[in-house]
């Protein structure tokens, strides 16, 4: 790899310092954003499916490598904004939404370890969407002393987001060393220790 591919990991998909490579990305993003903000407007949801579609079927320019999870969230944000979507619906099913993730957690790290390849990534895709309104709901129910620690806290969060990855990669391959990921409740254990 040549020096600009280690720094920005524009062919080998992730820079030197890995974790990072959500900073990179999200530069780009805010380069990119009078696009996003013009297909929001003029076509809401084409730009949605185009957006969702090379990430669900994984697919690339062959130039560059684009990890699509990105664009594609960036863009439901701006969707989201522009369209005044209304979410509080997720306000009255926080308990559904909570539960629902984690049969889909449970259920992916059965097919992860079961070698099941079968929409393994399409049902991947949609954890990490369910997932992410899952965080959405846990948050809410944060409150009293807690919520005023996360709140003191969240001025450090990009120094948290620089730290845990590194910590996390590193736990697991302790973890690893102790119990291979031979099966699902293994997995499990694993993400629920890490967190």
């Amino acid at each position: 790899a040549n020096f600009i591919d280690c720094l920005t990991g524009y062919r080998s998909s992730y820079p030197i310092a890995f974790h990072f490579w959500y900073v990179r990305d999200l530069i780009a993003m805010v380069i990119l954003s009078p696009v996003f903000l013009l297909v929001a407007r003029n076509i809401p949801y084409l730009g949605l499916a185009l957006f969702a579609t090379p990430w669900l079927l994984k697919l690339q320019l062959g130039f560059i490598k684009i990890q699509w999870l990105g664009p594609l969230f960036f863009y439901l944000g701006c969707l989201i904004a522009v369209q005044k979507l209304d979410l509080t619906w997720l306000n009255r099913r926080k308990s559904l939404i909570i539960g629902i993730y984690l049969a889909m957690a449970v259920v992916l790290a059965i097919m992860q370890t079961s070698e099941i390849e079968t929409f393994q990534h399409l049902f991947e895709c949609c954890t990490r969407v369910v997932g992410t309104m899952a965080i959405w709901c846990a948050s809410d129910l944060i409150a009293g002393k807690l919520q005023k620690v996360c709140l003191n806290l969240s001025g450090l969060a990009f120094f948290v987001y620089a730290s845990h990855e590194p910590t996390v990669t590193v736990l697991k391959e302790v973890f690893q060393r102790f119990s291979k990921n031979t099966n699902s409740i293994t997995v499990m254990v694993h993400y629920v220790l890490i967190l």
